[in-house]
Parts: structure tokens; sequence; C-alpha cells
């Protein structure tokens, strides 16, 4: 029996985007041993995540492209193969500049077929069950960041990581076996106007400069955000590189709406609904790295759970994007994208309320509900927003508005990593300040505490010069947990708000009716 080719599709993704999207999520957690294995530093590890995250968001322009010049198949082909090997390098590598060529290499790979196979998939469903669509990428997508998240913090727990390469490159070798079925040549990707359509012969004009500035961008960007955590945001090796970005990144928007054939076109984005959906979309899943950020931090500094209970928290996530999927695909034609973002942000803002005002003895129990309800209200936000800006600009060029979503998604991405570990970093190290500054001999309620403390250890048979150790030890490590604690309740406070802010453009989208269905839609050649 031969599968239809929406499930071929389907299975596409799942064993070749999965991979790149589980290694992401789950280096979080691996950091730390892959430091150990090859005594390294953390700057060093963090620099192969930012390196990687990059490449995947430079090369998002560049999968549509490539597969127009080479074909779907053989294109998919090629980067299947190639990730295959780069995942056995990164699994047997021994230093951090082989893994991180590898997975700058993996990034970029993943980055040229994520914009293939997802509009491919919009195409090839059937037109009359299109919403489903919906609950699949979303299980696809964020199920594979929950997966990676799970396996990562078992991988730290049973001290081991290069199983997760090992695997990744089998599956990559299956996405190669389940390759065979997608089409050989690109979906045509129509325009507007048959006025638009070149004539037979005539060869489009390659958008080199905006390549070219694409590149650097990431260049810059990665410099930039590498040199966050070891040197701060006031230092000259991070400002310099900053406004360089910055100043690229305005260039190349100037370069991509000015030009006939753009890489990444942003005049796709120009109506008031596509503008909101793709802000709710990327803000929210900006929101939930804060968040998870965060909630790491805490599980690591300030509650010190052991490594084997992660896993249990992680699986929340599971549960939450089944939740979301059903929602997504079950509603969306019904009752539109608004109320679907109402909701989605209603349960970011009821969990991060929530989780500031984390407190050292939570349980993970109510860290599971926690989390499970503030990650559902992401994966709503993510897909319905996704489609609602592909929906709201022109039909026929659903696939390219979709880019432009995906790679503004990413390389924002990028960013928040660094910059939430370094504003943790920054923000427990003025709340240590502050605390110590209060615990001075010329405080006398801090010096009768202290003194309680040391008269507890030498009742307990220890002598006066050991005790005031202790005690001291004691007293340090509480300030920098208490320092860590206010940390994250400060960074839940900026999801909180964050969620607020999405929660006024849902209920906009609202007042602007329900908008089109997705499963109406017609196939479009």
């Amino acid at each position: 029996m031969k599968l239809p080719k929406y499930w071929i599709v389907i299975l596409a993704m799942i064993f070749s985007i999965g991979p790149n999207l589980l290694i992401m999520s789950g280096f979080m957690q691996i950091q730390a041993i892959i430091q150990n294995s090859f005594g390294s530093s953390s700057y060093s590890t963090m620099d192969i995540s930012i390196i990687s995250n990059i490449a995947f968001a430079v090369f998002i322009p560049l999968g549509p492209v490539l597969s127009r010049k080479f074909g779907i198949r053989l294109s998919f082909y090629s980067s299947q193969v190639i990730s295959a090997l780069t995942f056995i390098i990164s699994a047997i590598s021994s230093n951090t500049f082989v893994l991180a060529f590898s997975r700058s290499i993996e990034g970029a790979l993943t980055g040229t077929q994520l914009m293939v196979l997802v509009p491919l998939l919009f195409i090839e469903y059937p037109a009359e069950r299109r919403n489903r669509v919906l609950g699949i990428l979303l299980s696809i997508l964020f199920g594979s960041v929950s997966i990676g998240a799970i396996l990562g913090s078992l991988s730290q727990e049973y001290d081991s990581w290069r199983w997760l390469f090992i695997a990744c490159a089998l599956s990559a070798i299956i996405a190669v076996i389940v390759g065979k079925g997608l089409p050989k040549h690109a979906f045509p990707v129509p325009t507007q106007s048959n006025n638009n359509t070149p004539k037979i012969g005539h060869r489009e004009r390659f958008d080199a400069l905006g390549l070219i500035v694409l590149f650097l961008l990431g260049i810059f960007t990665a410099i930039t955000l590498s040199n966050i955590l070891p040197y701060g945001f006031r230092s000259p090796s991070v400002i310099m590189p900053a406004c360089l970005t910055i100043v690229l990144f305005i260039n190349f928007l100037i370069v991509e709406l000015n030009v006939s054939k753009p890489l990444v076109n942003f005049r796709l984005i120009r109506s008031f609904r596509s503008i909101l959906g793709a802000i709710i979309a990327i803000g929210s899943n900006l929101l939930m790295l804060v968040a998870m950020s965060g909630l790491g931090y805490w599980m690591r500094v300030v509650s010190q759970f052991d490594a084997n209970a992660m896993p249990s928290v992680y699986f929340g996530l599971v549960i939450s994007v089944a939740l979301a999927a059903i929602l997504a695909a079950s509603f969306f034609d019904r009752i539109g994208g608004g109320p679907l973002f109402v909701l989605g942000c209603m349960c970011m803002i009821l969990a991060s309320y929530r989780l500031t005002i984390l407190g050292e003895n939570t349980t993970l129990y109510q860290l599971q509900i926690w989390l499970i309800i503030f990650a559902c209200g992401v994966g709503l936000n993510f897909v319905v927003g996704l489609v609602t800006c592909a929906l709201g600009g022109p039909l026929g060029q659903i696939p390219r508005t979709i880019t432009v979503v995906q790679f503004l998604r990413v390389l924002f991405y990028s960013a928040i990593a660094p910059i939430a570990q370094w504003f943790l970093n920054w923000d427990t190290s003025v709340n240590q300040s502050v605390d110590s500054a209060k615990i001075s001999l010329s405080n006398p309620i801090a010096v009768a505490s202290y003194n309680q403390i040391v008269q507890h250890f030498i009742s307990q048979g220890s002598p006066a010069t050991i005790a005031n150790k202790l005690t001291m030890n004691l007293v340090v490590n509480q300030v920098h947990r208490d320092a860590a604690l206010s940390a994250t309740h400060h960074i839940f406070l900026i999801s909180f708000v964050g969620s607020l802010v999405l929660l006024i453009l849902a209920w906009i989208i609202v007042f602007m009716g329900k908008g089109l269905p997705i499963s109406q839609q017609r196939h479009h050649n």
C-alpha cells in the first residue's frame, strides 16, 4: 500500500527537521557534561549553540532557492547524507572546534529543508482537512523541542551525551529512505499577477547582494552574542559588533524591499493582520525561551533539584504540545485565530504570573502544571500566528510568507538564550551585592542570627573555628540562592509583561473578525 504524499512529507519532516530541533533544545541541558568532557569553559559551549542557531536562521531563505535549482528530492538527499556524517562527527568529536563546525553544518542543512517541507505539507495535504496541518506542524516542531529537553536531561542524569548525536545520525539515514517519495522538482511559487511571470528562456536575477548582507549579518550577530556572557553589554567587544549587526539588519531590510526577487520577501507581510500574526507567533516563541531560561536557572541554582527530577518536569512539555495541537486543529476554522490567540495569551499570563512568585519549596508537581499551561499557550500562539500571517498575505505566496516569519523567529530566538543567561547572572550579582550589604556587624539582627547558627553548630560538637566557617558558608550560599531567586522572579516578570502586550494584540485580531479558514484554501499551482 502506497503512502499518501502528505504522509511522506510528514515523515520527512520528523526525521530531518526533528533531530536538529531536538539537539538545539537538549544542548541546553548537556552543556555542562560537554564542558567536563572537553575540559572547556562554559562560554565555548554557549558559542557552539549560538553558531548553530545562527547558521539555522541564515540558511532558511536559501532552502527554496536550492530546491528550485536542484529539485526537492536531490537537495533533500544531499542534506540528509551530509547531516548523517556531521552528526557522526559530532558524536566522536574531541574538542569544541570540531563540535562547533559540525553543529553549524547541521543547523545550516536543517535551515535549507525547513521552508521547503513546511509549505510542501500545506500544498500536499487535502484541502478539506488542511486544518489538521496546524496540529501536525505543532507536534513536529514543538514536539521535537520537548523531546530534546527530556533526552537532554536524561543525558545530564547519566553523564553521557554522544548517544544523542548517534540517534540523530540514524534519524537522518531514515530520512534518506523516506525521501524517495518526495517530488523530484520544486513546487512552483506563483506570483500575484500573470504580468510578473517571467517569459520562457528568461533567467531570474539572483539576489546576490542580499545573500552577502545576510551572511555578514549572521557573522556579526554570532560575534555579538558570543561576547555578551564573558564581557557584558557595556564592553566595546559587544557594543561595536552590536551596532554593526543593527546596521546590517537595516541594510538587509532595505535591500530585500528593493530587489525584484528577494531571498526574504518582507513585502509579503504588509497587511495589518499578517503583521499582528507574525508578532504574536515570534513574540510567544521568544517569551517561551525567556521563561525556560529562568526555569532552568531556578532548578539549577535555587531549588538544586537532582538531575533525575528534570525529565519528569520537561515531560509536561509533551502534554502541552498535544493540548495545543488539538485546540489549533479543532477550532481555527470554526472561530478564527483571534479567540485562540486570547486563550494562548491568557495561559501565558496565568503561568508567568504564578512563576513570578516561585519559591524555594515549590514542588515538582506544581512546576509541571505551570509549565504545561505556559507551553500550551506558546504552542497555540505560534502555530496560529504563523498561519494567520500566511493567510493575511497573498494566497499564492504562502510559502514565501512563512519563510519570512521563520527566518525572523529563528534569528531572534538565537539571541535570546545568551541575553537571558547574561541577565540572570548580572541580576543575581546585583541582588547578591545588595543583600550582602545588609549582613554586616553593624546590623544587630544579622549578628544575632549569625551567632545563633554558630551556637547551633557548637552544640552539635563542632569546634568554634569550624562552626564559624560552616556558618559563613551557609550564609553565603543562602544569600546567593536568595539573589538567584529574585533574578528568576524578574525574568518571569518580563515574560508576564510581554504576555500582556501580546494579549492586547490578540484582542485587536478578535475585533478584526474571523479571517480566512485554512481548510477551504485551494491547491495553488
